[in-house]
């Protein structure tokens, strides 16, 4: 390991030292930090609220989320993210992050209407 400058040096250490000197070194990998949670600020039909999600988060997730505070059903749910507002992208399983969304970032969610919803069975027929 080439600790560069402290290389040249003579150093006694403690093992609390050593360890530091590694992590710089970077021989040791560095311990991922504690995120703070993410809060996003929600305008639905029902007003605004706020939501606060863990770093990491499905899309899924933030639908159910989104579902208690608003009545809106996680399926009928059309959410617009960014300026210019543009409908949020992904599926259920990928992460807020891959979704684009970042921390403090203000979501607008309307309910898909009544023949879009048709539209959308459709496409997704069930087995009755």
């Amino acid at each position: 390991v080439h600790l560069g400058w402290y290389s040249r040096r003579s150093i006694s250490c403690t093992l609390p030292h050593v360890l530091l000197l590694l992590v710089l070194a970077g021989s040791i990998p560095h311990l991922p930090a504690m995120s703070a949670p993410w809060t996003l600020a929600v305008q639905g039909p029902t007003g605004r609220f706020q939501l606060q999600l863990s770093q990491g988060e499905t899309v899924g997730s933030l639908r159910a989320k989104i579902s208690e505070k608003s009545g809106i059903k996680p399926e009928w749910q059309k959410i617009l993210a960014g300026f210019p507002p543009v409908q949020l992208k992904g599926s259920e399983f990928a992460s807020i992050e891959e979704a684009g969304l970042t921390n403090g970032e203000m979501l607008r969610v309307t309910e898909i209407a009544e023949n879009e919803r048709c539209a959308l069975s459709d496409l997704n027929p069930t087995d009755a």
